[in-house]
């Protein structure tokens, strides 16, 4: 009898390490689990502002703030329509001043689209907060980061990933009788003949509202393949109306190399449109 029940001793301290193994496994894997799904929330709530990952949305304690909706065929250098969807209740923006700033990833490179915008209880159905629409121009593919402020403090960011351009060179038009070289109604450059490391004189035509016109005046250019972004022309304002244009702007300029190029006029840090060229070498023919 005593030598059965040690033989049932055993084999009973067996079964239980039996049970017991599999029960040690399984709370290892929920508490795995549960670890990775926690990791996944916070790393949803609180966005790393080192994230190169396209995100559209922004939570503050587990609630949304902010999604943004980019147009899916949007291009560096020409104009798309970005609509912000902002969560909390129209209300609370009532009297606050709202900007927005974009920095491209990258190159580190900084615009404005909304300078300062005060926000009223009585703004039109297509400016209000669930349906905020912001039209901009940015100069470079690739990501970039929109950061919203609320008088002058940071509210929510997102980041939106943006297509290469097609470097198409930019059609010629008509006006008053001369051919302008860029995009109808936006944006014409008067000779857009580019000799490499040949300066020349070149004029500028704005269409558009009188003070998106208003403030400095400089113009980016970038190679094709490179995004590099060099200066080529400043100024401290835009000149008076000319050939039915806006605004308009002498300006010399030159280019370092032969090929395509991309030209970025922006005025008070926004990007009106691009215009693409070709810079030939010299004594080749133009084309």
């Amino acid at each position: 009898m005593k030598q059965v029940w040690i033989s049932w001793r055993r084999s009973g301290n067996r079964s239980r390490s039996d049970l017991i193994a599999p029960i040690v496994l399984a709370g290892a894997l929920i508490s795995f689990w549960l670890f990775f799904f926690f990791s996944a929330e916070i790393t949803k709530h609180s966005p790393s502002p080192h994230s190169t990952e396209p995100r559209l949305d922004y939570y503050a304690d587990s609630e949304l703030l902010l999604e943004v909706f980019p147009d899916p065929m949007a291009k560096a250098g020409s104009t798309y329509s970005y609509i912000f969807h902002f969560a909390e209740d129209h209300k609370l923006f009532v009297g606050k001043s709202l900007s927005i700033d974009v920095i491209h990833i990258v190159t580190r490179k900084k615009l404005s689209p909304i300078k300062s915008y005060v926000i009223t209880e009585y703004d039109p159905p297509e400016m209000n907060m669930e349906r905020f629409i912001v039209n901009c121009a940015l100069p470079l593919s690739g990501m970039w980061r929109f950061e919203v402020r609320l008088d002058g403090k940071r509210y929510a960011d997102v980041l939106v990933e943006i297509g290469e351009s097609s470097w198409e060179v930019s059609s010629t038009f008509e006006v008053e009788n001369s051919q302008l070289n860029g995009v109808y109604n936006k944006v014409g450059l008067l000779n857009h003949s580019f000799i490499a490391r040949q300066s020349n004189k070149y004029m500028w035509h704005f269409w558009g509202e009188e003070e998106a016109l208003d403030g400095e005046f400089q113009v980016l250019a970038v190679k094709q393949g490179s995004q590099e972004l060099i200066p080529i022309s400043a100024a401290k304002s835009l000149g008076g109306s000319l050939r039915g244009a806006t605004r308009t702007h002498s300006s010399s300029m030159k280019l370092p190399e032969p090929g395509k190029w991309m030209l970025l006029p922006i005025v008070d840090g926004r990007l009106i449109e691009s215009i693409v060229v070709v810079v030939n070498e010299r004594n080749l023919p133009q084309f």
